[in-house]
Parts: structure tokens; sequence; C-alpha cells
């Protein structure tokens, strides 16, 4: 499997952690569910900044020292990243 999280890891990035607000949170879960069933990360632009949202996975363990299980979040400005990498 090809991970790109390392090109969103950037000094300039912050991470947040989203959780549930109870278990039977159906928004939460169905995106967490999506995301994970797809192998992929959710990747949104909004005023010039991304906003890259994680499922928990290997690659979060790994790349962010990450061991939860909660979506994890980063947020970077525009200006961090090309995405000339995904054509």
């Amino acid at each position: 499997d090809q991970c790109y999280l390392d090109k969103f890891c950037k000094p300039e990035t912050c991470t947040l952690y989203f959780e549930p607000e109870s278990e039977n949170d159906v928004g939460y879960n169905n995106f967490v569910k999506y995301l994970t069933d797809r192998k992929r990360a959710g990747l949104a632009h909004s005023e010039g900044r991304f906003f890259v949202f994680i499922p928990p996975c290997v690659q979060a363990k790994k790349n962010l020292n990450y061991h939860g299980n909660a979506l994890t979040g980063l947020i970077l400005p525009s200006r961090a990243i090309t995405l000339d990498w995904m054509r």
C-alpha cells in the first residue's frame, strides 16, 4: 500500500484528534468506516488551508507516533504542500 501521509507531516502542521460524542455517533462512525474501508484519508481545502482526516491506521501510528483510536486531523497552510504527486 502506498502512503502519502509523510507529504502532510510538516513542521507547520497542526494536529487534532477527533472522537465520537458517544459509541452511537452515527456520523462519526460512518465517516471513519468510509475512510477505513477504502484505505483513504479525507482531504478538504478551504480558505487557504488543507484539512486531512486520517482514520486510525498503521500509517498514523508510524508517521504521527499516535497510538490511539481517534480520527486524526491535520491542518496545513496551502503553501506548505503541492499536490503534483497525486497526478
